[in-house]
């Protein structure tokens, strides 16, 4: 690869130009190395081109053979979400029967493949992140059938005004920022909680937390640890009571004493975890809350194996997110299509169902597929009548439903699955997908932070479809 070293072990040496010349030298791009390659017999063993006869660039795959039967066995997938491969040609070694399995379903099928000398010729293609295994088995299977293919005869697209749903958890939301005051002194403006951490850990002498850090679990705590007294001051507001009992999730309670509108609250109420061991539920009965402001004070001693985090609180209520403080709203029991976010549900973490009635026909001949256009979220699972018909996760975004339904009136009910994104963090990144996330996207700074709720959007986008179809022949 040029340019060539022109030093050895850091001094001026000829010798690495003597062996590239020795050798074939080419600049270091991806074409010419492409090139120089193919001139080595046998060194592509799959090949994947498009109708074009160009190498698929955004393609993957793995190769194996089984040495007790016989067999090649390839993945290939797509590497991108959005977009469809198009018609693909794979050729790979082997000689036998071509069979596409289905890891998903645990079906087998018939590949539409030829054999040419020692390899295979397959036909297919791939979804935005798809994938297909096919596996050259010189002992042929009887009866494999190809993969079925249907074609539309009609469609019936699901409209309503609002969708009944169910939730499978309380709904929550985050307290991140807080007044502070160190050692009794003035409360300083607000700030979020893992900076108060560092400005704490600053005004104390002790070395910020990361990834150099010993594990609080591992640590000894010296006899004399400076330690300093802290009160952190959450504030959110109320418009509408909840009807039933909320929930102050915190870690390690018992290190704080807890007040919520001046009520104390005790660490040994702790009513167990929430979504991870270390999160610990204190109940909050109705009449605490109040209507307008609602103020809950942390108090305790800052010490070498403190650590502050976020606070959340849950219950039966929706939320509406104002600028940067949250409001406990009425509990919204229907959504219309589109973002949840803006709907009572701004940090909303688990699963919302949309429920509905759903009239269909169809003959003894047609499948039905229910088809979701655009949906954003982790998981979808449908159920059918009380009968779980399966998920959707990758493109096609579509399921068969056919013997789930029944002539006439059906219960559909469809499972929407977000993430904990909107509610673990992180919450304050201006890049809405970094590339990475790591702990680092908790605490950026700069024109990497913001002051706002930077939130993903969750939901049914748009109204879901029944595609009636039928095989072709």
């Amino acid at each position: 690869m040029e340019p060539v070293p022109e030093r050895v072990n850091a001094l001026p040496d000829e010798r690495a130009k003597e062996l590239a010349n020795r050798a074939v030298r080419i600049s270091l791009e991806r074409k010419p190395l492409v090139e120089v390659l193919l001139r080595v017999g046998q060194i592509r063993r799959v090949s994947i081109q498009t109708l074009e006869g160009e190498e698929f660039h955004y393609g993957l795959y793995m190769l194996r053979y089984d040495a007790e039967t016989g067999r090649y066995l390839v993945f290939i997938c797509h590497t991108r979400q959005d977009e469809e491969s198009g018609p693909l040609t794979v050729r790979m070694p082997g000689k036998g029967q071509v069979q596409e399995w289905d890891a998903e379903k645990g079906e087998v099928f018939l590949a539409e493949a030829e054999q040419d000398g020692n390899e295979v010729v397959i036909r297919t293609e791939l979804s935005g992140v798809g994938s297909r295994i096919f596996v050259v088995d010189p002992n042929p299977r009887q009866n494999l059938m190809p993969r079925p293919k249907f074609k539309e005869v009609r469609r019936q697209t699901i409209e309503r005004d609002r969708w009944p749903i169910l939730r499978d958890e309380p709904n929550a939301f985050p307290l991140d920022v807080a007044e502070f005051s160190i050692n009794g002194g003035p409360w300083q403006e607000p700030l979020e909680v893992l900076k108060i951490d560092i400005a704490v850990r600053d005004a104390v002498g002790l070395p910020h937390r990361g990834g150099r850090m010993c594990q609080p679990w591992a640590q000894e705590t010296p006899p004399a640890a400076k330690v300093v007294p802290l009160s952190l001051k959450f504030r959110f507001d109320v418009e509408s009571i909840p009807h039933g009992p909320c929930h102050l999730i915190l870690e390690e309670p018992a290190r704080y004493q807890i007040f919520f509108n001046e009520y104390e609250l005790s660490a040994d109420e702790d009513e167990g975890w929430w979504i991870d061991k270390s999160l610990r539920r204190i109940p909050i009965a109705p009449w605490c809350l109040k209507e307008g402001e609602n103020e809950i004070i942390l108090k305790t001693k800052y010490g070498p194996t403190h650590g502050l985090e976020s606070l959340y609180f849950t219950g039966e209520f929706g939320v509406r997110l104002e600028g940067r403080r949250f409001v406990i709203t009425e509990l919204p029991t229907s959504l219309a299509i589109g973002n949840w976010t803006a709907q009572g549900f701004p940090c909303y973490s688990s699963a919302i169902s949309y429920v509905t009635d759903v009239e269909v026909s169809f003959s003894e001949q047609e499948r039905v597929f229910l088809e979701l256009p655009s949906w954003q979220g982790v998981l979808v699972k449908v159920q059918v009548n009380g009968r779980s018909v399966g998920t959707i996760a990758w493109p096609p975004y579509e399921i068969d439903i056919t013997e789930a339904l029944c002539k006439g009136i059906n219960r559909l009910k469809i499972q929407l699955v977000s993430s904990r994104r909107n509610l673990l963090g992180p919450l304050h990144c201006v890049e809405k997908y970094p590339v990475w996330t790591g702990s680092g996207e908790f605490v950026t700074t700069g024109k990497r932070w913001t002051d706002d709720y930077v939130l993903l959007p969750y939901g049914l986008m748009k109204d879901p479809v029944l595609s009636v179809r039928v095989r072709e022949v």
